[in-house]
This record gives structure tokens, C-alpha cells and sequence, in this order.
């Protein structure tokens, strides 16, 4: 079992999980400022697909007199460019815009949203215009939105203080705990706790000689993905919430688009 390990923190009270579709994050890339951000809850009025808008196409939206209600964003298309985006879910949603960045390299713009589930059994959606500082016309759009069960809603309180972190395999060590998808351990009782008796116990207790607990905490994840082993384009990070004596653990790996594996699909990290 691959456990991740941070530094230790004082008064972490619980661990947090975000697993995400994957889209590594390139170190040429910047934050870029956000001018405004007009969200729409309900399906789009306005005939737009997401994606950069053209100032004529923005013209022709604004004499739309089919869409009475949609709120417009005010726009000096010299200094910005505009973003239209529309996602869907269910009824109880919400919409989060996490950050803009862009890539001088790849020539690309990156919007990325958290998608909050709300557990609604009726479908649902939202859409919005995003205004940031003008970037050059030959840019693309690149959108990712991160599906996120109403569960999960204290991660949308994240801080932008990151943790370093790393991954270690106890080979098979660990026990996982029905009906969880994450343990913690912050001492030497809570390996012995979790660890397997069953499968050479004398390997097991050795190898807790190589675990630092006065420096690190660790952090088991189980992660159901769709793959039989380790997910394709698994990544990473840990985050400080600034609210909460929380840390945040955020998964990413490519979306199989269905399972692909036959055998139980569940990978332990």
C-alpha cells in the first residue's frame, strides 16, 4: 500500500479527499487576474458554447431580446478577453471558479472550476462569463472542471498554502478499514493498528523502523477509479486549509471513461 507523507502539522483535526480529473499542471504557467466572473445558475439563455468570446459574438448576445433576465458582464474588449462556460450537474449545484492560468509556451489559457454537486436526483446546470487580462488572439482555451460530491464542500476553502508531500509503498502493509477511503497515521500505534497480521507480520513491523512520525504524518487513500493498478496520469497535492485545521489531499488522474479493468478496481495508495 503507497501511503503519502507531509509534514507534521499541529491540531489537524481531519483529512480531506479530492479525487479530480487530471490535467498536470505545467511549473510555465501564471496565475492571470480575474476582472470578473457573472455566473448564471440554470441552463444558458444566451447562444454560446463554452469557449473565448469574440467581441462580435458578444455583440449579438447583448441584442438578444430572448434572454430578458441573463446578467452581462460590462467588457472593454482592448483590456480583456471574455470566457462563456456552462456545465452541467444536478439540481442543488453550485459553480466555483478555482483559478486562470496561462502558458506563454503552449499558448493556452486554463480555466479551472470546482463543479459542486448538491445530491439532487433532478438534473441540473450553470453557466457564467469570465473576464481576465487580455491575452493574445492565437491563445486556446483550455477548460477543466473538477465533478465534486456535496460531500467534499469544505475543500472549495482551500488556501494557497501548499505542502510538500511524497509518496512510499509499505508493500501491501496496510488494512484498510471497511466503509473508509482514507486512514491517517500520526504514531507508531496507529501503523501497528492498521497493519496487516496476516501476511508476513515480521516484514511489516520492520519496515515501521524507516517511519518518521516525529516529523511526518502519513495518509492512506484508497482510490476506486475504473484501473487495475495504478491509475493512468496519477498526480498529487497537499493543501493547508486557512479556515480549518484541515489538510487537503488533491487527486488527479485520467477519467477511464468507464470501467476498464474486469477485476475489483481499486487501488490503494
Amino acid at each position: 500500500m503507497m501511503i503519502y507523507t507531509f509534514p507534521k502539522l499541529p491540531m489537524i483535526v481531519f483529512l480531506t479527499l479530492a479525487l479530480l480529473a487530471a490535467s498536470a499542471f505545467s511549473q510555465a504557467s501564471s496565475e492571470v487576474a480575474v476582472f470578473s466572473h457573472t455566473p448564471h445558475q440554470g441552463s444558458p439563455c444566451v447562444p454560446l458554447k463554452t469557449g473565448i468570446v469574440r467581441e462580435s459574438d458578444f455583440d449579438t448576445v447583448k441584442n438578444n431580446r430572448n434572454c430578458p433576465g441573463e446578467k452581462l458582464p460590462t467588457v472593454d474588449f482592448a483590456k480583456h478577453t471574455l470566457i462563456f462556460y456552462t456545465v452541467r450537474g444536478d439540481c442543488f449545484m453550485r459553480v466555483s471558479l478555482r483559478s486562470v492560468t496561462r502558458n506563454n509556451e503552449k499558448k493556452t489559457l486554463r480555466v479551472e472550476l470546482d463543479n459542486l454537486w448538491g445530491r439532487c436526483r433532478a438534473g441540473g446546470a450553470a453557466s457564467g462569463f469570465i473576464a481576465v487580462d487580455k491575452i493574445p488572439d492565437d491563445f486556446e482555451l483550455e477548460f477543466i472542471e473538477n465533478k465534486i460530491d456535496g460531500k467534499d464542500s469544505g475543500q472549495l476553502r482551500l488556501s494557497n498554502e501548499r505542502i510538500e508531500m511524497s509518496g512510499i509503498d509499505l508493500k501491501g502493509c496496510m488494512n484498510p478499514v471497511f466503509g473508509r477511503n482514507e486512514i491517517v497515521l500520526k504514531s507508531a500505534e496507529d501503523y501497528l493498528k492498521y497493519a496487516r497480521n496476516n501476511t508476513a507480520p515480521e516484514n511489516c513491523t520492520k519496515r515501521i523502523s524507516s517511519l518518521d512520525f516525529d516529523k511526518f504524518i502519513y495518509a492512506g487513500v484508497i482510490v476506486r477509479s475504473g484501473y487495475c493498478g495504478t491509475p493512468l496520469g496519477l498526480r498529487h497535492w497537499a493543501f493547508k486549509d486557512k479556515n480549518e485545521n484541515t489538510v487537503v489531499i488533491r487527486i488527479r488522474y485520467t477519467d477511464p471513461k468507464g470501467s476498464v479493468c474486469r477485476a475489483l478496481s481499486r487501488y490503494e495508495l
